[in-house]
């Protein structure tokens, strides 16, 4: 199992060396062509989530009280009017 720090280290060389598969494991010694490509798909979905994306997660979290709110910032605010905004 490979870390954090690891992961990302292959996929920002994946990206910066064209997308291509073979040249990054080969630079670095690992990982494999599928395991790359997994953590490239998740750094995207990960990366383009706007901030709304969390704000929907965090209110469908179970054991929300009204003291929560002002973590999110949102006091007085639902999902659906920030959707709006």
């Amino acid at each position: 199992m490979y870390s954090y720090e690891e992961r990302m280290r292959a996929v920002k060389l994946y990206i910066k060396l064209g997308k291509r598969l073979g040249a990054t494991i080969r630079e670095l010694g690992y990982p494999t062509k599928n395991a790359l490509k997994g953590w490239h798909r998740e750094y995207q979905r990960l990366r383009e989530c706007p901030i709304f994306c969390v704000i929907a997660i965090w209110s469908m979290l179970p054991e929300r009280s009204k003291d929560d709110d002002h973590i999110r910032g949102t006091a007085g605010r639902t999902t659906e009017g920030l959707r709006a905004a």
